[in-house]
């Protein structure tokens, strides 16, 4: 299938957002899928991502450290930035 996966826990229950050829959520507790939300908004998505970095994790990392080590290359390998 391939995409990138964002989780979140929070006691038994676990989210998973998975960004693909679509956006879906997908909720799982007790190890038993109870929920699948389908085409959700990418706007809304990377809001709710954004406003919650530290409880979603990406590769194990949480959001927050991955979209900061993702901002600090990105500067190194812009000149713009790198003149700021």
């Amino acid at each position: 299938m391939g995409g990138i996966v964002y989780r979140k826990s929070e006691g038994d229950t676990e989210h998973l957002i998975i960004v693909s050829k679509g956006i879906t959520r997908h909720r799982v507790e007790g190890g038993e899928l109870v929920d699948v939300e389908h085409d959700l908004c990418p706007i809304a998505t990377a809001e709710l991502l954004q406003r919650e970095q530290d409880d979603w994790t990406l590769d194990g990392e949480t959001f927050r450290t991955v979209v900061t080590r993702w901002r600090e290359q990105n500067a190194a390998r812009s000149p713009v930035m790198r003149k700021s």
